[in-house]
């Protein structure tokens, strides 16, 4: 007598046919591109290693991930989207079974959207010495160039030790909402930037050292911005930027340093600011 297997996961052709799988990992090997493989109910198995254009839906369910993948020897990933793949995400849960060895839930060198996801990172693996969690790496990893939009993830339990739950390299691009600059973290030498739902990287050009620790700016009118009263707002290197708008709401006095560096503006001045601040 055998035993039938309960269906874990299941896609629906384009002639409205129906196939059924035991597991997630099944479901995704056997899509062909652009096809979305439907979870069905809540399962448990192995992390995702995903090279082809794919939708999961996992359709309000969890699935618990009890097996890390990645590279050979350093298997260390929830999911692993290789580049020159668009893949999909969403309507669900991801949670990690104790003892599983994941210390990045995703590592994305693939255009990935991340969409309506309930991440829990309760038994996230710990890092070793020089490593770091992060529940998502936008990775330029091959040369790639990822762009990863990221909308309505909520992140629980994500360790308290982490400095950051996101890395995003030079060259790539996060696609999400405001309020993430102190969620993120690049390589040294670059500071993240958001203007209007984009995060990218770049080259700093400005920074203010304030009690000694040193904060970094990727535009001269972000730091004249940031800058608090006595501050000492410093040119690193030669730009060619727009007009420096020193817009304050209080008065204050700060002082930019050119440091023997040019820096050519494209407005129509180099710097204007509202009356009451001293600027020297």
């Amino acid at each position: 007598m055998y035993k039938v297997k309960p269906a874990v996961a299941s896609i629906t052709a384009a002639d409205a046919t129906t196939t059924y799988y035991e597991t997630l990992a099944g479901a995704v090997e056997a899509a062909t591109a652009g096809q979305t493989v439907n979870l069905l109910k809540a399962a448990t198995g192995a992390g995702l290693k995903i090279n082809k254009n794919v939708t999961i839906d996992f359709g309000g369910f969890t699935y618990t991930i009890n097996q890390a993948v990645g590279s050979t020897g350093t298997e260390s990933q929830g999911f692993q989207l290789l580049k020159n793949n668009t893949v999909t995400l969403k309507n669900g849960n991801i949670a990690i079974a104790e003892g599983t060895n994941v210390k990045w839930m995703f590592n994305a060198y693939a255009d990935v959207t991340l969409e309506n996801l309930n991440v829990n990172c309760a038994n996230m693996a710990a890092p070793a010495e020089n490593e770091a969690n992060y529940v998502l790496v936008v990775n330029n990893g091959g040369s790639a160039t990822p762009t990863v939009t990221y909308t309505n993830v909520i992140v629980t339990n994500f360790p308290s030790t982490a400095t950051a739950q996101i890395w995003l390299d030079p060259t790539t691009t996060l696609k999400a909402g405001a309020g993430l600059e102190d969620s993120i973290k690049t390589q040294e030498g670059y500071v993240v930037v958001y203007n209007n739902g984009v995060y990218t990287v770049a080259r700093p050009v400005a920074s203010i050292t304030r009690e000694g620790v040193t904060t970094e700016y990727a535009t001269l009118g972000d730091a004249t911005k940031a800058a608090v009263n006595g501050d000492v707002v410093k040119l690193l290197c030669d730009v060619n930027g727009g007009e420096v708008t020193v817009d304050l709401q209080v008065a204050k006095k700060i002082t930019v340093d050119l440091g023997g560096h040019k820096y050519t503006s494209k407005g129509t001045a180099f710097i204007a600011y509202r009356a009451g601040t001293e600027l020297t």
